[in-house]
């Protein structure tokens, strides 16, 4: 349901309205961890050659909600490179 568009009798509001979750404060910790480190990480590939910077956002990918960090190679399977220490909340 997150993301859904609600539909409103108000013309102005119409199709504007949308649904969401609100993370809890650890969850947001873990989003922020995980997208920064992929950032650092794109931005490093980038800088050394290894990938262009259109590319660099599928090669490297993350799940914010786990706090894994993946690099995907074509062909072959996702490895995961960071991963949050079972039982930590930061």
């Amino acid at each position: 349901m997150k993301g859904k568009k609600f539909e409103s009798p108000n013309a102005k509001f119409d199709g504007k309205l949308t649904h969401s979750i609100d993370k809890t404060g650890p969850e947001l910790h873990v989003s922020f961890r995980v997208s920064t480190a992929a950032r650092e990480l794109r931005s490093q590939v980038v800088a050394k050659g290894i990938a262009m910077e259109s590319n660099a956002s599928k090669i490297i990918d993350g799940d914010w909600n786990k706090g894994y960090l993946y690099l995907k190679i074509p062909n072959s399977r996702a490895i995961r490179l960071i991963e949050k220490p079972f039982g930590s909340d930061s």
